[in-house]
């Protein structure tokens, strides 16, 4: 293989933007494969999502990222739910 893949990484929202002071959702440490992994974050409202790269596996002239998936609802999710529950 030709490239890297990330060892760790952070992850921050916010729900405004420019934004000085993030709110970390977690750090993790990925497995050296390049299957899809999946990592939680803790719950809360934003609307921006920042992602730090920590560390690669390999190194990082070989290093891209060319795909994250982020998975959320919508801020009235849990209304809609509640109104569906009635």
């Amino acid at each position: 293989m030709y490239s890297s893949i990330v060892t760790s990484f952070r992850v921050e929202g916010s729900f405004t933007f420019p934004e000085a002071n993030w709110t970390e959702l977690g750090s993790f440490k990925a497995a050296n494969n390049f299957k899809e992994q999946n990592f939680i974050v803790s719950r809360m409202v934003l609307r921006y999502v920042k992602f730090t790269v920590l560390s690669v596996y390999g190194g990082w002239a070989y290093f891209t990222l060319t795909q994250v998936k982020v998975f959320g609802e919508g801020i009235f999710a849990d209304a809609a739910k509640a109104t569906n529950d009635i």
